[in-house]
């Protein structure tokens, strides 16, 4: 006796090797394994698993659903080796089954070239070509592909590391949403073959996991998760998940041109052949530190760039191999930046954050800029008049001094360099450039007058009370780090500084070396409770900082007129500090 059955055709492309068997699952992880399914033979499969053709593509029948249902399911398909990929059920068909099995083979209709025709499958168990509808012309959902970028190009890397986790979904979502049109991003082979997406040599630094990408397997990773409010700022939350490559390209695919870095051996092909099974080889380059891991890209015809810190190669021999981009540290010699962009390479440069780098490499030529902090170094962004500590997470241009440490967030709304529980208060300079309120000056080049003032406490000192001080370095013409006390020919202009034990001083600085202009003595702080209150303001002729949080404000002025650049760096040393309420008037 017949009875109808409703079930949706699941089609998957390229998802494992031809003629290897994969199961159905409910689940991208864990989930229930499917075993009521049919075959592209209209063969029930008894055991649940359906057969890659020569493709490497899967046709199957789902479960039996109720009659008349038309909502599209989703089902997960395991191959073998590797992660498993998600697959839509299509339109439902219906079929007329026998009680032991499907009758005489059908086709649902949604396969055909006619509607509701029906086709009887040739000797290879496939639809005749004369029954299948014409292929598109043209490309069905890309909305963005290789060609239409322009140059110069600014490239969040790792998705913009500065500004959310680096290599995160979050991250990649906020390159979308902010208009870049290229976005890097790394990715390592597992030792099961799957793909993930992350930077280091080994998962610990961003994860809950541990070991090298090669060591872990994919059902690890998935689980794992990422602490974002741990390591990079309190605002952020602690359990987002670790992204697969194929994640990625699902998620962010035909919106954003990838780049995409193989980091280890056999990530480079592996990426190159997701990248294909997903239809994505218009918008994605692939890159690498290893030669070798571009061979899959170029055998694949996508395009491929070699990244190197030097630069310093046969640069007419790598395009005559078919690599097409150079990524080289903005340390290259120009030169090596010469050569290479008259051999015809797109040049792009790495990690690049600060403008000052960046603008002497735009009058060369070089195509691109991989950043940390796109927004802050492309200057789309007008700058803020009042800090943005509030939100918890670093804004835009938040780099820091030498030493690497950009400092933390304290509830509700400070920002700085606390006293933290992992160690005791360090003796050195620790600071950051405040680039979401650069150039201060409203002309941008310091002619015309600003003032700046901010709230700040004094937490802890790391000896001395008169050795410990929190600062302001304003005035500088440009947005290289600075670097404190150390001698080093690069800063030019003013440092403020209010001591633990009540000293403000105001410091002229001249290409490293430090003159004091003028000071005072105020009350000295009550540390972790006092609040001081410091307003500096600039003239043309005059730097006056006061401390206005007394009963009597304390005022300092210098008639100076040496330095009137707009890029401003706040910090500390031998102390433990906290930032507030940070104001620019222009």
């Amino acid at each position: 006796m017949d009875r109808r059955l409703t079930r949706h055709v699941f089609v998957g492309s390229g998802i494992a090797a031809p003629g290897s068997g994969c199961t159905v699952w409910t689940d991208a992880i864990g989930g229930e394994q499917v075993l009521e399914l049919v075959d592209r033979g209209a063969v029930p499969s008894e055991d649940g698993v359906v057969v890659a053709d020569a493709g490497g593509s899967v046709l199957f029948l789902g479960p039996d659903e109720t009659p008349g249902a038309t909502a599209a399911a989703e089902l997960w398909v395991q191959p073998p080796h590797g992660e498993r990929q998600r697959v839509t059920g299509r339109d439902p068909a219906v079929l007329a089954v026998e009680a032991v099995g499907l009758a005489e083979a059908a086709v649902p209709a949604v396969e055909k070239g006619r509607p509701n025709g029906v086709a009887t499958l040739d000797t290879t168990g496939k639809v005749p070509e004369s029954q299948l509808p014409e292929m598109l012309t043209d490309p069905r959902q890309p909305v963005i592909s290789l060609d239409e970028l322009t140059f110069p190009l600014y490239v969040p890397h790792r998705g913009g590391a500065n500004i959310a986790p680096e290599n995160t979904i979050d991250a990649l979502r906020g390159a979308v949403e902010l208009g870049f049109k290229l976005v890097e991003v790394d990715c390592s082979r597992l030792r099961d073959g799957g793909l993930m997406v992350m930077h280091d040599a080994t998962a610990d630094r961003t994860s809950n996991l541990h070991g090298a990408p090669h060591e872990l397997l994919t059902a690890a990773v998935l689980r794992g998760r990422i602490d974002a409010s741990t390591w990079f700022a309190a605002g952020w939350p602690s359990d987002l998940w670790i992204p697969a490559l194929s994640d990625v390209l699902r998620e962010v695919g035909n919106h954003i041109c990838l780049l995409i870095e193989a980091k280890n051996p056999g990530s480079g092909r592996a990426a190159a052949e997701l990248v294909t099974r997903s239809e994505l080889g218009h918008s994605v380059i692939m890159a690498s530190f290893i030669r070798s891991e571009l061979d899959g890209a170029l055998e694949a015809g996508l395009p491929a760039g070699l990244v190197h810190e030097s630069g310093d190669l046969d640069h007419a021999r790598l395009r005559a191999d078919g690599v097409d981009y150079l990524v080289v540290r903005p340390t290259a010699a120009e030169a090596t930046l010469v050569s290479a962009l008259e051999a015809g390479l797109v040049v792009f440069v790495y990690d690049l954050d600060r403008r000052y780098v960046h603008d002497l490499l735009v009058e060369l030529g070089v195509h691109g800029f991989i950043t940390d902090d796109p927004m802050y170094l492309s200057r789309r962004l007008a700058p803020l008049t009042v800090d943005p500590y509030v939100s918890q997470t670093f804004w835009h241009g938040c780099l820091p001094a030498p030493n690497g440490d950009r400092g933390y967030f304290a509830h509700p709304d400070w920002w700085g360099y606390p006293a933290r529980p992992d160690g005791p208060v360090p003796s050195g300079y620790r600071g950051a450039l405040q680039g979401w309120a650069c150039p201060v000056t409203s002309d941008g080049a310091g002619a015309s007058p600003y003032s700046i003032g901010f709230d700040v406490v004094i937490d802890e000192v790391a000896g001395e009370m008169a050795g410990a001080d929190a600062s302001i370095f304003f005035g500088a013409p440009d947005d290289r780090p600075f670097p404190g006390d150390r001698d080093t020919p690069e800063p030019q202009g003013y440092r403020a500084l209010l001591r633990a034990d009540g000293g403000l001083e105001v410091h002229r600085v001249d290409a490293g070396r430090t003159t004091l202009l003028v000071s005072t003595r105020t009350p000295a702080l009550a540390l972790g409770e006092t609040v001081a209150r410091i307003e500096i303001t600039v003239t043309t002729e005059d730097v006056t900082v006061a401390r206005t949080d007394t009963d009597s404000p304390h005022r300092i002025a210098a008639s100076d007129a040496t330095h009137r650049g707009g890029y401003i760096h706040l910090g500390c040393q031998g102390a433990a500090v906290r930032f507030r309420n940070v104001t620019v008037t222009r």
